[in-house]
């Protein structure tokens, strides 16, 4: 017993020891400036420029105007208090009250729903340490916000805070903000304004008035609704500033797209760095076309909101790439940025339905088959599965018909027909080579698009077949120079050979027909260029869509509810899809230069058949198709060469090579 007692009493000793040593440390440690920051250089704006160099928008951080603590408001101080940390004069830079509270919260809904870093830690992360999710991070951050608080008041803790956070747009600290915000100064803040500011902390990007108003007004509310609660303002008060407007003096996306915007953000961040995007003034040009994306932009809002009054989720995206080097040129990622900030353009995955088609064609067209040959729609129940019925849209079977009008009318039976006699993996296959990301399993329901990609590649994929079955994949960044003109990164094109010209010359006389088809449905409003096209639907119209391309530009439209809710009887790819394809190419401007017919493989001859026989057929007749064919003799050799084009290693500041374009992202739905 004598020994047990000997040992905790050493243990005791031990650890008084040991928190005395801490202490000293503590003491002794080398004093943290927190006012060193406030008058730092901020550095030069990035300037982002279109495809003729002309300013687009630029990336800056907002000059610091440092205030005294005194100068503030105590309702702006109380607001930053009932948000971010309500024990701050409570405790020594960590709340192990606010810890406990926030793990209990988080087990009550069973995730991360709410954090414990006290105005000292999130002080630390904004001058001292990054954010990323770390133990050794963790711990440092503690540390240090110990040692601030043995070394600082809270009022200067407090100053420190407000002079230093972010709030969005690149604006840093209370008075910028206010200032940017309202035209007004930290000092005569109203409560509501005050709330606002608070209320940007949790994510500045997503509660910034000035890239969310809708956002942002249901955060401050919220903060609001907390300074009532502890204390801070009386429910007169309250009711008052829950009535008052958000008043912003501008809003961010009054020139272009905020979808577009924070694509390019995050795109630059990740290939140069905040800190140099922000402060070292760079210069960028992108593949963007300004008159193109306000084109985009008001086409798109036009025809989705007049849609809307009959599916009020509708929502979607346009994609249009350059057919010669895959440059995207316009991108709208959504209908408002402020209702969601999803980019679905680069980050929806959806089902692509008769989409796909091509790419079945496409193995047909290698397997020796021509847009000419005989197949028979008629059932299939029970050939592949017996429980497995597929049909065509229209309930129908039409019997014989040539594989060019099995394209032209979306021919369901026809296609798994196809993938049946050639055998899955090699559609499988063939989907590979035009890089798209799956899943791509083997069954028979593929040849129905039963397999999903974004905007953007199925954009990538038809331009594919324009280019002579050369895939390049679609980029936005063209180069980067430093603020004295000295290219940093330039764009090398990624591009690979995935299908002989032949082949993909014939698949552009049969995708012409698709287009003259859906011609026939808006007569009024075509336009005078040479078309290739392809819908896709997938059931119930979960997902309308169209692929489009002009020898000059390949568009993407998408439509549907990001809940993937039905939209049958309201929305067709055919009509919705095709109709805003068409009101944004319609006003696309036209230079002499400019090609208006595509460019395809002279070993092909011309031939006009009678689209259901096969038989050659006179021109005029109503059921004469124009196709091209190899000629008589000659073989589908000119397979496609596997090797991919490299990508040059470019060098900026340390960060390789290229910005993703199409990528996926942390869905925001």
């Amino acid at each position: 017993m004598t020994r047990i007692k000997t040992t905790l009493l050493i243990i005791a000793l031990s650890l008084i020891g040991l928190m005395g040593g801490v202490f000293i440390f503590l003491l002794n440690y080398p004093l943290v400036d927190l006012a060193s920051h406030e008058y730092e250089t901020l550095g030069k704006p990035s300037i982002v420029l279109d495809d003729a160099e002309r300013e687009i928008f630029r990336f800056q951080l907002d000059k610091r105007e440092p205030i005294k603590l005194s100068q503030a408001p105590a309702h702006l101080i109380n607001a930053f208090l009932a948000t971010e940390d309500v024990d701050f004069y409570n405790h020594h830079g960590i709340s192990f009250r606010g810890i406990a509270r926030s793990v209990l919260v988080n087990l009550y809904h069973g995730r991360v729903v709410q954090g414990a870093s006290t105005i000292t830690q999130q002080l630390v992360r904004l001058l001292y340490i990054s954010s990323e999710q770390t133990i050794t991070r963790k711990l440092k951050e503690q540390f240090l916000a110990i040692v601030i608080e043995m070394q600082h008041t809270k009022e200067q803790i407090l100053e420190a805070y407000l002079n230093n956070i972010y709030l969005g747009a690149g604006i840093y600290g209370v008075q910028a903000a206010a200032r940017r915000f309202w035209n007004t100064t930290a000092t005569n803040l109203r409560i509501d304004q005050a709330a606002m500011l608070a209320a940007i902390i949790k994510n500045p990007q997503r509660y910034c008035p000035l890239y969310n108003p809708k956002e942002a007004i249901r955060r401050r509310n919220l903060v609001l609704q907390q300074m009532e609660k502890r204390g801070f303002i009386t429910n007169a008060e309250y009711r008052k500033a829950l009535r008052q407007q958000l008043g912003t003096s501008q809003q961010m996306a009054a020139n272009l797209a905020e979808h577009l915007k924070e694509f390019i953000r995050a795109s630059l961040e990740n290939m140069i760095g905040k800190h140099d995007l922000y402060t070292k003034g760079l210069v960028i040009r992108t593949t963007i076309n300004r008159r193109f994306q306000l084109h985009a932009e008001t086409v798109f809002k036009r025809h989705v909101g007049a849609w809307r009054k009959n599916i009020p989720c509708l929502d979607g995206a346009l994609v249009s790439i350059d057919t010669s080097t895959a440059g995207i040129k316009a991108l709208v990622g959504g209908y408002d940025f402020s209702e969601s900030e999803y980019n679905r353009a680069v980050q929806a995955q959806r089902q692509m339905g008769s989409m796909f088609k091509p790419i079945v064609y496409a193995a047909a067209l290698e397997h020796g088959h021509t847009f000419t040959d005989i197949f028979v729609d008629e059932p299939l129940t029970g050939v592949v599965q017996e429980d497995w019925d597929p049909h065509n849209v229209h309930k129908e079977f039409e019997g014989p018909m040539t594989l060019a009008n099995a394209l032209i009318t979306s021919n369901n039976i026809i296609s798994i027909k196809l993938l049946l006699e050639m055998g899955a993996e090699s559609v499988v296959e063939m989907a590979r080579r035009f890089h798209l990301p799956g899943p791509l399993n083997p069954y028979p329901s593929l040849a129905l698009g039963c397999t999903e990609c974004s905007p953007v590649q199925a954009a990538a994929m038809m331009n594919t077949i324009v280019k002579g079955g050369v895939y390049t994949k679609p980029y936005l960044i063209e180069w980067v120079k430093d603020q004295w003109g000295a290219k940093l990164w330039k764009h090398v094109p990624e591009e690979e050979r995935v299908l002989s010209w032949q082949t993909s010359s014939q698949l552009i006389g049969g995708l012409k027909l698709v287009a003259n088809h859906l011609h026939n449905r808006h007569p009024n409003s075509w336009i005078d260029e040479e078309v290739i096209g392809k819908t896709g639907t997938t059931n119930e119209n979960r997902t309308c869509s169209f692929l489009g391309a002009t020898p000059r530009y390949t568009t993407a439209i998408f439509l549907g509810c990001d809940d993937n809710s039905p939209m049958e009887d309201i929305i067709y790819s055919a009509s919705h899809g095709v109709a805003l394809w068409l009101a944004y190419n319609k006003g696309l401007p036209m230079k002499h230069e400019q090609p208006t017919k595509f460019y395809v493989d002279p070993s092909l001859q011309t031939v006009i058949v009678n689209k259901t026989s096969g038989q050659t057929d006179a021109p005029g007749n109503p059921n004469a198709i124009e196709l091209l064919v190899p000629q008589p003799g000659s073989t589908n050799s000119d397979l496609p060469d596997q090797q991919v084009v490299p990508v040059v290693d470019q060098q900026v500041a340390g960060q390789s090579q290229e910005v993703p374009v199409a990528t996926t992202a942390p869905s925001a739905q």
